[in-house]
């Protein structure tokens, strides 16, 4: 139907049985055979039927009529064995200047068959999961291929939606433009004409549904041919399509189910469902993710009519922009095996789409609308999901913060006091997860009242760190510890209740370097099923690693081991911190208080711990995006680093703002960093440090000069 090998399969069998092979026409070929049919016949259509007559004096021979309906049969057939036999020669479109013209495949859809030929190669369903762009006429392309269904596949029920109704119609006007200019021999008469719900006479049937209609979509069908588009606009995507129409749609080899949508924001649904898909195609995961950048797109993107107006200068260099979008659309492309299956594994873009984008990507800067414009000529999936708000962190410093050093070794933290969840027993790792090369670290500790914690750090086995799950319950150490340095540690706690979309536990350990070169983190701690007097006993264990010798005697340069600064989430003295000083760990960050005027107030502020208010909040993440932005603070955890792009500015009434985590998102392990850095760094002069940024020192340059002579000669 859609791959070469299947098409040919199918034909061959025909032959066989009815000793004749079927022949493919040209467009030219079919367009002349229905103009002399039109030439010689008078036809009549309605719901009944269809019925039709020789023009006068134009009644062929019988030798004709015998040649008239073989070649009949034989289009009926190949249009049947072939999806793109029938679009290429009976489809239709009406392009940019409103004329209704044949359809031709243009790269993009080119590039969207050859998904469909390798799912039919594999005779199993067709699932994808599409992140739209710019237009490269994928739409369009399914309107043509559920029509092809509908028509030579007898009971195809076909279900096209988009959020509003009159979008939904669109589609539907699509297929109804093919329809209604097919010759009448080559389709089933339709028996129902409603134009949401047509129906054929072979027993296909069309429904044209809505998003926001009041029952689901597909309710109470099986369909075979599903399209939804605009996904990520559903207000309920979850209820409406994940509980609603997907069980209904069974994953066999009939099934033809295509989601698509912008990278828009209205809900993450789109952008998490993409994410998994990503990650589990072929590993379970129903949908193939499927996204075709504008770049790819060479035969529409840059217009010809506006190349023309804007002809490519001679000498132009492409902006650092630019180039950096290239590189990125350019890794793509050769990295996706959809894409270069047909563009080949060289590509590489045009220079005229690179001076198109530039153009337009400046002409959105200048409008404030730059990440509308990403979202839709994007070179990459990632860059297609932009929300509504302010990123907070420059791409570059992401960029920069991603290239730094990942974990340098991963522990658990075992002992008869690290109790997980809701297990009755202490925590130990998978047998599968140690790794039994390296040598396990041993601490120790006598608290105050008395009792004594020991605590074994168990290696682990080198893991993947690019999903946030994979680190959970490891303590990842970038920095072993060094004798007389100090370390803070910033705690978020968490209730624990090991659900995937909870809040998690961060624990965020730095170095303090006193302004002579940048604040480093050092370890961290992440998990969804710790609590907060369960964090404590972990922080102890990680504040011995960081402030002893593992003995008991103390080796940092803070003589109460390390600095922590903990979010009191209902009242002064929650159960991290209280356990905390109960074992002895004494050294809390005092929460300061300000007068009207701003400045600190030497009579209020004896409260241990970090009280987050609205004003405290602002206080606490500026300091952190300034450090980060400006390179004062080094940051290597990997969860962490995937938070600075998803962290945000939501502006709210009266043109307040806050930083905060993108919807769906996380921002748990960047308030425990701030926290880390604050509680070092609270009453700072920050000009002072930054105006006496580690100086490097000055080499004088040697230069060799025996070469020449030292002889000036002048002129008399």
């Amino acid at each position: 139907m859609y791959s070469e090998k299947v098409t040919k399969e199918v034909l061959d069998d025909f032959a066989r049985q009815n000793g004749w092979m079927p022949t493919y026409h040209s467009p030219a070929e079919v367009q002349e055979f229905n103009a002399y049919i039109d030439s010689i016949l008078d036809v009549n259509s309605n719901t009944r039927g269809r019925s039709f007559w020789w023009k006068n004096g134009k009644s062929p021979s019988a030798e004709r009529v015998k040649w008239i309906r073989r070649w009949i049969e034989n289009e009926q057939f190949c249009c049947f064995a072939s999806a793109e036999y029938f679009v290429t020669r009976y489809g239709r479109i009406r392009d940019a200047e409103e004329r209704v013209i044949p359809f031709q495949f243009r790269l993009g859809q080119k590039i969207f068959l050859q998904a469909l030929a390798e799912a039919d190669d594999l005779q199993s369903a067709i699932q994808l999961f599409i992140l739209k762009c710019r237009q490269v006429g994928i739409s369009t392309a399914i309107a043509q291929f559920f029509l092809h269904r509908i028509l030579f596949r007898s009971n195809t029920y076909a279900v096209m939606a988009s959020v509003q109704a009159q979008q939904s119609e669109k589609l539907g006007a699509m297929i109804d433009l093919t329809w209604s200019r097919l010759p009448f021999w080559l389709p089933p008469p339709k028996t129902i004409l409603k134009a949401k719900e047509p129906r054929w006479a072979n027993g296909s049937a069309l429904s044209v549904q809505s998003g926001n209609q009041e029952v689901g979509i597909a309710q109470g069908t099986t369909p075979t041919c599903v399209h939804i588009s605009e996904i990520g606009d559903y207000t309920n995507p979850k209820q409406t399509l994940e509980i609603g129409l997907f069980p209904a749609c069974h994953q066999t080899r009939s099934l033809f189910m295509v989601l698509e949508g912008t990278g828009s924001m209205a809900t993450t649904w789109q952008k998490e469902k993409w994410e998994y898909y990503q990650s589990n195609w072929g590993k379970g995961g129903r949908f193939r993710p499927f996204f075709i950048p504008p770049s790819c797109a060479g035969d529409l993107y840059p217009p010809v009519d506006w190349l023309r107006a804007n002809p490519l200068p001679a000498l132009w260099s492409p902006t650092d922009v630019t180039r950096r979008m290239r590189r990125r659309g350019e890794l793509f492309v050769r990295s996706t095996d959809y894409l270069w299956k047909v563009l080949g594994q060289r590509w590489e873009m045009d220079r005229e789409f690179q001076w198109y984008w530039e153009c337009l990507y400046k002409e959105a800067v200048a409008s404030h609308s730059e990440r509308q414009f990403l979202s839709q000529y994007s070179p990459t999936p990632e860059d297609a999901f932009q929300s509504e708000n302010d990123p907070v962190f420059m791409v570059e410093t992401i960029e920069v913060a991603t290239k730094r050093k990942r974990v340098a070794k991963a522990y658990a933290i075992t002992g008869r006091t690290i109790i997980m969840g809701n297990e009755n027993e202490p925590y130990i790792p998978h047998a599968d997860e140690i790794d039994d090369t390296e040598a396990r670290i041993q601490l120790h500790w006598e608290a105050n009242d008395g009792n004594v914690y020991d605590w074994e750090l168990v290696p682990l086995k080198a893991f993947d760190d690019s999903k946030d799950e994979n680190c959970f319950d490891k303590l990842l150490i970038f920095h072993a510890p060094e004798p007389e340095a100090e370390y803070s540690i910033g705690i978020d706690t968490a209730h624990g209740l090991n659900q995937p979309n909870e809040d998690r536990g961060a624990l965020s350990v730095h170095l303090d370097n006193h302004g002579e070169s940048p604040d480093e983190q050092v370890a961290s701690f992440t998990s969804i099923r710790v609590n907060s007097p369960q964090m404590a006993r972990i922080a102890a264990a990680i504040a011995v690693l960081y402030g002893t010798d593992g003995e008991g005697n103390v080796t940092s340069g803070n003589p109460l081991l390390v600095k922590f600064i903990i979010e009191q989430v209902r009242k002064p003295g929650d159960e991290c911190q209280h356990q905390l000083k109960i074992m002895g760990f004494l050294d809390h960050h005092i929460m300061h208080r300000y007068d009207a005027k701003g400045n600190i107030d030497p009579n209020r502020g004896s409260q241990e711990g970090w009280f987050t208010r609205t004003y405290t909040r602002s206080l606490l993440l500026d300091r952190f995006v300034n450090a980060v932005s400006t390179g004062w603070l080094i940051l290597h955890d990997p969860i962490i680093i995937r938070q600075l792009a998803d962290f945000e500015r939501k502006y709210e009434g009266k043109g307040q703002s806050i930083m905060i985590h993108a919807t769906g998102a996380h921002d748990d392990n960047i308030f425990a960093a701030a926290m880390a850095w604050t509680t070092l760094h609270d009453l700072e002069n920050t000009a002072m440090r930054i105006s006496g940024r580690y100086p490097p020192k000055q080499k004088e340059e040697k230069h060799e000069d025996q070469w020449c002579e030292r002889v000036m000669m002048l002129e008399a």
